[in-house]
């Protein structure tokens, strides 16, 4: 994984911007009202690249229900773990106290 770090003139802040290996990627992240750590496997098929200062790189990845991430992942905020990281994450929700939900 390489990182660069920018500043960002405009917004008086730092950037840095990831580059991930296009290899199996885990997802996490809480539920928005903190009652499942939902986790979605995947690998990268694609990064496009953007001139924005806000957003210059998107993974563009396929997951077999689509429409299922989409409905219930409602946010583009999500932790990367480098690997398949499913069994070692169900530790941290029942140590939460919170469901364990793969969308796949």
């Amino acid at each position: 994984m390489a990182f660069r770090k920018k500043y960002d003139r405009a917004h008086r802040s730092s950037v840095v911007d990831a580059e991930l290996p296009s290899s199996l990627l885990t997802l996490v992240r809480l539920s928005p009202v903190l009652d499942a750590l939902q986790v979605v496997l995947y690998c990268p098929r694609e990064v496009a690249r953007f001139g924005s200062p806000h957003c210059g790189a998107v993974a563009v990845v396929e997951v077999r229900g689509s429409r299922e991430v989409a409905e219930r992942l409602y946010s583009h905020h999500v932790a990367v773990a480098l690997g398949d990281r499913r069994r070692e994450l169900g530790m941290p929700s029942r140590a939460l106290g919170v469901r364990y939900e793969e969308l796949r």
